[in-house]
């Protein structure tokens, strides 16, 4: 690149009802068209949802960045195909540190993607809705201890067979004390950061919950 050229742009982690647990990063300068143009693919059964994009100020460094550290976790290692086996929250943790602007989109600033599409998406995820993490519901008892994936050295007790554990003599759910330890803003997934004996929740949440659909 040229001295002094501008090499400013975005960097945005994508979602995909039809790709559960994968993310897609990758940057542009127009991300309005960048995520039409992703959703309207052929091989694309439903449109993108941007979960996070920030504003960089070297978009081509950051995203090698980005997608170096989520390299084992690759889908496929065609440069071209940038595809990851990672919780959205994961990815997200690092853009809100390296970016100096959010513009994640709002659902109707995505004038881009047809609405049928959308109609299409919401409908998916309605019949592929999961029920929320529950202690009781992955046969994890009162007393169990869990490990922080961050810090091996931090745990925590179940108290209730609802998602609250016991930290340091103070009670949380365990999503707030996730977000608190991450230092994130934003809310994070739990299932990804915590571990009962040797596996991580989110293991154990897709074994008790394998896409179980909705009634309504």
């Amino acid at each position: 690149m040229t001295e002094g050229a501008d090499n400013s742009g975005i960097l945005y982690v994508l979602t995909n009802p039809a790709m559960p647990n994968i993310v897609k990063i990758g940057k542009t300068t127009d991300l309005e068209r960048r995520i039409g143009e992703l959703s309207r693919h052929a091989g694309v059964p439903l449109p993108f949802d941007c979960v996070r994009a920030v504003k960089v100020n070297n978009m081509d460094q950051a995203e090698v960045a980005l997608q170096t550290a989520f390299k084992q976790n690759r889908v496929n290692p065609n440069p071209r195909k940038e595809f990851f086996e990672i919780e959205p929250e994961q990815a997200i943790a690092i853009l809100d540190l390296i970016g100096i602007e959010d513009v994640t989109p709002g659902r109707d600033e995505l004038g881009d993607v047809d609405l049928l599409e959308r109609s299409a998406s919401d409908r998916f995820k309605r019949q592929t809705r999961r029920p929320l993490l529950k202690f009781g519901d992955l046969n994890i008892p009162v007393g169990a201890k869990l490990q922080f994936t961050q810090d091996e050295r931090v745990t925590v007790e179940v108290v209730d067979d609802q998602t609250t554990v016991s930290y340091q003599e103070d009670t949380y759910l365990i999503a707030s004390l996730t977000k608190d330890l991450l230092g994130s803003q934003r809310g994070v997934s739990a299932q990804q950061y915590w571990r009962y004996e040797s596996r991580l929740l989110r293991e154990i949440y897709n074994e008790a919950h394998p896409q179980e659909i909705d009634e309504d």
